[in-house]
């Protein structure tokens, strides 16, 4: 007898590992600047170090969660929701190193530019490889200095929550992207 398994499932799948040392997260649309303050969410007082990216889907295969962690277990304690929500308007959305999001000079790599984007002040580099890792069969991976992910249920607004350590820094950020209906 045959049985359809999803693809994925909504156990976490790592994504991979990135650096934080400014001690500080945007958490946004990557097609926004980091003057959109009413639109994204600024974490301070960051633990500092590598971080692990995760990324969880719905049995319809759409992504759910994007997770990172600090190091490579996920912390224990509750999630704490954020007071503000993010708004996505390019169907993505990211946990990023404030110092490095947007920075074209940190993607040393060449880029797919799998939607054939101009690349001008409009668009950065970065927003491109962001795009391009979305672009893939896991709607999600890392880029230096961050996570991203497909949005799941395309544009809106989405929660994220946060886990702090015993030094009050935080050392979890997770974005929840919710079915609207």
């Amino acid at each position: 007898m045959d049985w359809y398994v999803p693809k994925k499932t909504n156990k976490p799948k790592i994504l991979g590992t990135f650096t934080i040392e400014s001690g500080k997260l945007i958490v946004t649309d990557p097609c926004y600047d980091k003057d959109e303050e009413d639109l994204q969410v600024l974490l301070l007082n960051v633990k500092n170090g590598k971080w692990t990216a995760y990324v969880t889907h719905t049995d319809e295969e759409a992504v759910q969660n994007l997770f990172v962690y600090y190091g490579e277990k996920k912390p224990s304690g509750r999630w704490h929701d954020c007071a503000q929500a993010i708004a996505v308007d390019s169907a993505q959305a990211g946990i990023f190193d404030f110092d490095v999001f947007q920075k074209d000079e940190t993607i040393p790599y060449e880029l797919i530019n799998t939607h054939d984007i101009e690349i001008d002040e409009a668009s950065s580099k970065y927003y491109v490889a962001c795009c391009d890792m979305t672009d893939t069969d896991e709607q999600a991976g890392v880029v230096p200095g961050g996570a991203v992910s497909m949005s799941g249920y395309g544009d809106g607004m989405y929660e994220v929550k946060v886990k702090y350590n015993i030094f009050k820094q935080v050392v979890g950020v997770m974005i929840t992207f919710e079915d609207e209906e």
